[in-house]
């Protein structure tokens, strides 16, 4: 394990990750901030790394080390694998691995936005704060660790997206190494967070449950136990752990 995730700490692999996730707070940036004043600094985060930034979570944090995998299918490195160690173990390894990426992209996801939102923008006369408009309304769980102050909020939100990025990665990995089709594989845990999304706009009673507004919180203003944010990122748990006891336990055509 050690040795794969030496091979991936790389300068360019570093680079590309970073540049991954501040293309599109960066594309924000440039678009929202001449336009729109602002009651404080989170509600400039927060549109900063809104929109297409939220939707494209699950994908970066795939992008990251999935792609990897897919390479590997697709050059039929697991048939050399398979005549050299046991598969089984070959997969602890690679999700292991992913497990470790997915955290670290997903702290970064939020880590790098948030200090250049809350700290480094101010000082740079980026944004103007109007301080006599009304304070904005944020998702309930969250302006909870809004109240703790900057520092706190940023680690406990980057925190809280390192965590989901663990499940996203762990998930992607799986589904690359579960279905044949490496297109339709490597993009099948951006079009499952898509859909799910979707399906909790459409119905009502699902709203609370959505995953975008689970992880960030934007728009909604829905008053919600704290728990709530764990559905989601139970449901791709338990997806994963379904998922991981076939892979696992049978031989995987290659």
């Amino acid at each position: 394990m050690i040795s794969e995730i030496n091979k991936l700490l790389n300068l360019k692999n570093i680079l590309i990750t970073i540049a991954l996730i501040l293309i599109m707070p960066v594309i924000n940036l440039i678009i929202l901030t001449p336009k729109n004043a602002y009651t404080n600094y989170y509600q400039f985060f927060l549109d900063v790394t809104g929109n297409v930034v939220a939707l494209s979570f699950p994908l970066i944090i795939t992008v990251v080390y999935a792609v990897k995998m897919t390479n590997e299918k697709r050059n039929s490195y697991l048939a050399y694998v398979q005549m050299r160690t046991e598969l089984k173990k070959y997969y602890l390894t690679k999700l292991k691995v992913a497990a470790l990426i997915g955290f670290g992209a997903g702290f970064l996801y939020v880590f790098i936005p948030t200090i250049f939102t809350l700290y480094l923008a101010p000082q740079m006369g980026l944004v103007y704060i109007d301080h006599l408009n009304p304070q904005m309304t944020i998702f309930e769980p969250f302006n909870t660790i809004v109240n703790l102050g900057k520092f706190p909020f940023i680690f406990i939100y980057s925190l809280w997206l390192g965590i989901n990025g663990v499940a996203y990665s762990v998930l992607a990995q799986l589904l690359v190494l579960r279905i044949s089709n490496i297109f339709v594989a490597f993009f099948s845990t951006t079009i499952l967070y898509v859909l799910f999304e979707l399906l909790t706009q459409a119905i009502p009673f699902l709203n609370a449950y959505s995953p975008i507004n689970t992880l960030f919180p934007y728009s909604s203003t829905v008053n919600i136990a704290w728990w709530v944010l764990l559905v989601p990122l139970l449901l791709i748990i338990l997806s994963s752990t379904i998922l991981s006891r076939g892979i696992l336990n049978a031989k995987i055509e290659i």
